[in-house]
């Protein structure tokens, strides 16, 4: 048990955030609120029914608004099913292949339910997003690779379930989120890709003890907002990068200008390593990898444009 002073500071904290939440205020740079909210919330022990109807509706309707899908009868039906099945379902070992069982459940009422639980078999595309997703080929490759990442962090829930250390949960929650968006780039179906990963991303939180979450409308801007900011600051700049690596070499090989190369070689050095950085380390299938590679062959060429200058003092 808690004292009466402890508990009073954790029920203020709590109505601060509910306050700051409920103002649009909630995001912060302070690491430590956080951190507090989960110790509070286990001090408080707090136990919550997972098949609660009211958590249930709100469930649904945030993620159909998320969405902005209409609140057909089928969609919320599906929505309901794979709420259901998540939580009241025990299943031993999570992977990359639960997705499909998650979006089954989610498209068992539709007309065309026969195509529900199947990875996609053409391109897709982010509607206003740049981000590249994984090609449909790839998926399966992917999988491989998200099947270790996804046991890895259902074995860490069971452990952490049982420890409740805070700086453990907070990482498990870090890492978690990742997960989810690295799975949303795979975007395996053809839809319902946000809301089934999400799902996969409760079932995490529930093994792990941690209450299932769902993201209200107002809260989509800060969901999504550092991966759009990421994908097209990159996009813009690296095109720029790459442009003045051609240019800078050109300009050397055709003028065989020393000092301009002398003058100018820092800045093409920065160009070269932004492109590569913002680049390579991307998936393989992604322009942003692409356009890295590019810059690598930018490299090679620049090193074959300095031989062929400096032949009569290299050879």
């Amino acid at each position: 048990m808690i004292d009466k002073q402890r508990y009073c500071s954790i029920v203020e904290r709590f109505l601060a955030y509910k306050y700051r939440k409920e103002n649009n205020i909630l995001y912060s740079d302070d690491l430590t609120i956080p951190e507090q909210l989960v110790e509070d919330y286990f001090d408080l022990k707090k136990s919550y029914n997972l098949n609660d109807k009211e958590f249930i509706r709100k469930y649904v309707e945030n993620e159909l608004n998320f969405e902005e899908i209409d609140h057909c009868e089928t969609q919320k039906k599906g929505m309901r099913s794979l709420y259901k099945f998540l939580v009241n379902e025990d299943i031993e070992q999570l992977n990359f292949y639960t997705l499909k069982l998650f979006h089954k459940k989610l498209f068992e009422y539709e007309k065309y339910s026969e195509y529900a639980g199947e990875f996609r078999k053409a391109p897709a595309y982010l509607k206003g997003d740049p981000t590249n997703l994984v090609a449909w080929e790839n998926i399966y490759r992917e999988a491989l690779y998200l099947n270790k990442r996804i046991s890895v962090m259902h074995e860490k829930a069971k452990k952490i379930k049982e420890e409740k250390e805070t700086e453990e949960v907070l990482s498990f929650i870090y890492d978690t989120v990742n997960l989810s968006a690295d799975m949303l780039l795979v975007h395996p179906f053809v839809d319902g890709n946000g809301r089934t990963v999400r799902a996969l991303t409760n079932k995490l939180f529930i093994d792990a003890g941690i209450p299932p979450v769902y993201v209200t409308p107002k809260e989509k801007h800060e969901y999504i907002k550092e991966h759009r900011i990421f994908g097209s600051l990159t996009k813009y700049l690296s095109i720029i990068s790459i442009i003045s690596l051609v240019a800078l070499n050109l300009k050397f090989l055709m003028d065989k200008d020393y000092k301009f190369i002398v003058n100018y070689g820092s800045i093409w050095l920065f160009f070269f390593f932004f492109t590569m950085l913002t680049g390579v380390c991307q998936k393989r299938d992604s322009a942003y990898f692409n356009r890295g590679l590019i810059a690598m062959f930018s490299l090679l060429f620049a090193m074959a444009v300095y031989a062929y200058a400096f032949r009569k003092v290299l050879f």
